[in-house]
């Protein structure tokens, strides 16, 4: 059997800008990682005093803000890499 390499995502954020990197990740490993992350985002937002439904509210904002742009064309430029959403 194969040993499983380390998967690395880094978020770094400077003033507006984010920037993504990702190191040995295939789409479920990446899939997986973002769920606990949301879980972390959402679990945080609980601890400031956040209401449930508001967390769930703000967590489909996130969601459907980081994909509204995803359109056919969209997915040409991304196929030919030169964009990403």
């Amino acid at each position: 059997m194969q040993e499983e390499k380390e998967a690395k995502v880094v978020m770094l954020r400077n003033g507006e800008n984010v920037s993504v990197s990702c190191w040995n990740v295939d789409l479920p490993g990446l899939a997986m990682m973002l769920g606990v992350f949301a879980g972390t985002v959402a679990t945080e937002a609980i601890k400031r005093g956040m209401s449930v439904d508001d967390v769930k509210d703000a967590m489909l904002d996130i969601f459907l803000a980081s994909t509204a742009r995803l359109d056919e064309r969209a997915v040409e430029e991304i196929i030919n890499g030169n964009t990403v959403l």
